[in-house]
């Protein structure tokens, strides 16, 4: 064995001649290593560095990593700090969670740029609070589910609202188990009927609704 206790220089310091330091078995360093210069390469082996729980800080240029990372365990991955991360760009598939469910926590907005959003199960929740849901600046169709939808707040329609199937004789059966109110106080409003009508209750509470052989109909009082 060879012990050095004092330093080491490898080539004259005013040669400006590269110099070769080859080492062919296991090299310990128990101090630190510093490179004013160069590269520091690798042509074969492996880099461990698992039985340190020192700290491993790369250099502020462009890192590159040409195999597969894992992060092991519980352990987690940071992009930046609260308020000064710079932008993560993702071209490849991205895959959250495995067998077991795990949550993703979105504190900003979530632009979906192509292709739109697909959820294949588990649904849409919108916590408690007063967010909003909001399609108002989209030109596109908007379409439910085939199963039962539940509006359990009022309902506005600023447009043209058709109940039922798209074309004659396929619509469904509509149920207003409420008041219904069809225009406004002394706006004139009317109301076109090609069906059949089946009355079964009261009309009016101050005339009589009568129906002319014609077909017209108007309430007398």
């Amino acid at each position: 064995a060879i012990n050095l206790h004092g330093n080491v220089v490898v080539g004259a310091s005013g040669s400006n001649q590269p110099r070769t330091l080859t080492l062919t078995g296991a090299a310990t360093l128990v101090g630190n290593v510093g490179m004013s210069g160069g590269d520091f390469t690798f042509t074969g082996g492996d880099f461990l560095l698992q039985g340190s729980s020192g700290l491993f800080k790369t250099t502020t240029g462009d890192n590159t990593l040409s195999g597969n990372v894992y992060v092991t365990g519980s352990r987690t991955f940071q992009v930046g700090t609260d308020g000064t991360a710079g932008a993560t760009t993702l071209y490849g598939a991205l895959t959250v969670g495995g067998t077991t469910a795990a949550t993703t926590s979105l504190n900003g907005q979530l632009e979906v740029v192509k292709h739109g959003l697909v959820v294949t199960a588990g649904g849409i929740t919108m916590a408690a609070g007063t967010n909003n849901f909001d399609a108002s600046a989209s030109s596109g169709t908007f379409q439910t589910s085939t199963g039962k939808v539940t509006a359990k707040g009022e309902l506005q329609c600023d447009g043209e609202l058709k109940v039922g199937a798209p074309a004659v004789g396929q619509g469904k059966t509509t149920y207003l188990y409420g008041s219904v109110v069809l225009g406004k106080d002394n706006e004139a409003t009317s109301v076109t009927n090609f069906a059949n009508f089946d009355h079964r209750g009261d009309i009016g509470q101050n005339g009589a609704f009568r129906i002319r052989p014609n077909g017209a109909s108007y309430i007398t009082s």
